[in-house]
């Protein structure tokens, strides 16, 4: 994992050095909501801060939203600590804007903080004043900016407008950046495409079974002892927060399509979906409603996956597994993991009727717990495995190692691919 810095803006927390993200917003005051805190915590963190400012919050606005935010905001100035630009004064300052020469600049910046002691590079581009007529040469500037600041310590925000902005071009600028968020007057929304809505509302379905079930199972407990209908309106409660991780799942992995294979992908969270509910069924079915035997779940949840994506003989699932149990918080993100894992081998390693195995594997040791998940298919080319460290895929695993506490790693070679996640289980 890449070392983290915090974004200061409520709702994204820490971003690691590198990342490259956006938001949209509608009036001044989204834009000051969201870039005043991002740099507050920059001068706090002991960053190298750069601000190029466009209508409709110019460069004496910041200034003064800084100024207000930020004690001593002038002795910050007066050393260097930030600086404030107009949008003419960055990006067209030797007149047309140049590409290779506008990423020389942030780059060299980011060395030349690092090398007088700061953290990194804290930055901002609002790209209010973008015409139409350059609109394809800026989105393809766009995403070469990702590639170029992985590896430096960097944080980078680019603000649009939505009122400037249509439907194309939200689209552009969601899939050069590694994630999108979006102010505007006052809250904080998510951007999603059509194709996410109506994925939402099939899942609103499954939702509905699940609290169906979830109702006759209370039923029961209800004539049982007075502390397990206690439990399980506990459990009833986080079954909906869980819902709602998958709808956040949903809407990463919408962002990767560029076309509306939504289909598949809604199948993919039917599969998550189902892990969540094994866990819950795995509760009921003993006499600790506490904790779970999780090797038992991972061999009912790999018989679930082998049914869903109708797995022939020739390929194998393995679990071998610790005799262990985990709780609740621990069991359903863990479920999660190794059903995107194991589902995404059984999908791409075993192409044109290919043999070959999936190894899952648990252990508990010392306080800490490692899930492994490995195959003997394809092998993951040097291109795929680069694409996959930056990935929405991969992001998305690593925030449910972090609900863990823990990491998650990919090795592989030229026959193998393994993933191992690592956290705390005391």
């Amino acid at each position: 994992m890449r070392p983290q810095t915090n974004s200061g803006i409520p709702g994204v927390g820490p971003v690691e050095w590198g990342t490259h993200f956006c938001h949209f917003y509608d009036t001044a005051e989204d834009l000051a909501d969201t870039l005043v805190p991002f740099f507050k915590a920059g001068i706090e963190n002991r960053e190298k801060c750069l601000w190029v400012t466009a209508e409709p919050f110019g460069v004496e606005a910041a200034t003064s939203g800084l100024r207000k935010a930020v004690p001593n905001f002038d002795r910050h100035v007066a050393q260097g600590d930030i600086e404030i630009y107009h949008h003419e004064d960055w990006y067209h300052r030797s007149g047309a804007m140049n590409s290779d020469q506008l990423l020389d600049s942030w780059l060299g910046h980011a060395g030349n903080a690092r090398d007088h002691g700061y953290a990194g590079l804290r930055l901002t581009g609002n790209l209010f004043w973008l015409r139409p007529d350059d609109w394809r040469s800026f989105a393809d500037y766009e995403a070469s900016v990702s590639p170029a600041f992985r590896g430096h310590h960097i944080v980078a925000l680019c603000s649009y407008c939505l009122g400037k902005t249509d439907a194309s071009g939200v689209l552009d600028v969601v899939r050069n950046h590694e994630f999108a968020i979006s102010r505007r007057e006052g809250e904080w929304d998510i951007v999603e495409s059509a194709q996410l809505k109506a994925a939402k509302a099939e899942l609103a379905e499954s939702n509905e079974w699940l609290e169906d079930r979830v109702a006759e199972q209370t039923a029961a407990l209800r004539e049982q002892l007075a502390h397990r209908e206690v439990l399980f309106r506990e459990v009833h409660h986080r079954v909906k927060n869980n819902l709602q991780v998958v709808t956040s799942l949903l809407s990463v992995k919408a962002r990767q399509f560029r076309d509306p294979v939504i289909a598949r992908a809604f199948n993919d969270t039917l599969a998550r979906v189902r892990s969540m509910s094994l866990v819950h069924e795995a509760l009921y079915s003993r006499g600790d409603t506490e904790r779970l035997d999780f090797g038992d779940y991972l061999i009912s949840l790999c018989g679930d996956l082998r049914d869903a994506y109708d797995v022939d003989e020739r390929i194998s699932i393995d679990v071998l597994v610790d005799e262990t149990t985990l709780n609740l918080n621990q069991a359903i993100p863990l479920g999660l993991i190794a059903t995107e894992l194991v589902s995404n081998a059984l999908k791409h390693a075993f192409p044109d009727g290919r043999e070959g195995s999936v190894k899952l594997g648990f252990t508990n040791a010392d306080g800490y717990g490692e899930l492994t998940v490995t195959d003997d298919g394809v092998g993951i080319s040097a291109a795929t495995f680069e694409k996959a460290q930056r990935g929405a895929g991969l992001s998305l695993l690593r925030s449910l190692a972090k609900q863990l506490g823990g990491t998650i790693r990919l090795d592989r070679d030229d026959c193998t691919s393994l993933f191992r996640v690592n956290f705390p289980t005391v």
